[in-house]
């Protein structure tokens, strides 16, 4: 869905700084060091990463001679014809380009911000609604996610890529963000009293130095930004 493999090693690794974060709510979250590193990152995550940038590539590269499938020379190549019918006939790069400037770096980071609160909600809902691991109710509602989150990318990466002055985002998009905000308040609402623990004090100073820092690093950038531009008309 994403199609772009820096963003990919962000969500990657922003997952796991939310595991970290929220561990002291969560008793599943609580992993070894090397679990969460080593395990998750650097061995599953990179070869997924790796092998869906791998098949991105092989896809957006590869011509097809779409030939009917009575002139097939043989079996198996009628069988490749029959599911090649099932596949686009060209792949769509999605650019992000987060460095563009201030106001797409916020864009591309507010998608990661909503991306990651979806993961997480998988385990809120499970835990505040003591919904069985083994219950079927989150693989369908992982599958359903799937199935709105391969439109709701391509159109956003749209509305990003856009150059039209006037541009409106789809309707995938604010669907999308209405399900993540109303599974949110239902974690907030049946969480009331299911997490005694407060969070530690140095990831409270943590993330408010993080925020903080972003704060000042967007400031400094526009205002470098508007400096160089009115130098340009002058």
């Amino acid at each position: 869905m994403i199609r772009n493999q820096p963003l990919l090693w962000v969500l990657s690794i922003g997952f796991e700084m939310m595991e970290l974060t929220f561990r002291h709510m969560l008793p599943n979250f609580n992993e070894c060091w090397w679990d969460s590193i080593i395990l998750d990152i650097l061995i599953c995550n990179w070869f997924g990463i790796w092998a869906g940038m791998r098949t991105v590539r092989y896809f957006d590269g590869k011509t097809y001679e779409w030939v009917g499938i009575s002139r097939q020379p043989n079996i198996i190549s009628k069988v490749k014809r029959t599911l090649g019918q099932f596949t686009p006939a060209r792949w769509d790069k999605d650019e992000w380009h987060p460095l563009l400037g201030p106001w797409r770096f916020i864009q591309v980071l507010s998608l990661c911000i909503v991306f990651l609160t979806v993961e997480l909600n998988t385990f809120f809902l499970k835990f505040c609604l003591w919904i069985p691991p083994r219950n079927p109710i989150i693989i369908h509602r992982l599958i359903l996610w799937w199935l709105i989150a391969i439109p709701t990318i391509r159109e956003y990466n749209s509305y990003l890529q856009d150059r039209k002055p006037i541009k409106k985002v789809g309707a995938f998009c604010w669907l999308s963000l209405a399900i993540c905000i109303v599974e949110l308040l239902i974690c907030i609402k049946f969480g009331h009293g299911l997490y005694p623990s407060p969070m530690p004090v140095w990831l409270v100073v943590f993330w408010t130095s993080v925020g903080v820092g972003l704060m000042i690093f967007l400031l400094l950038w526009s205002w470098h930004l508007h400096r160089s531009s009115k130098k340009k008309r002058h």
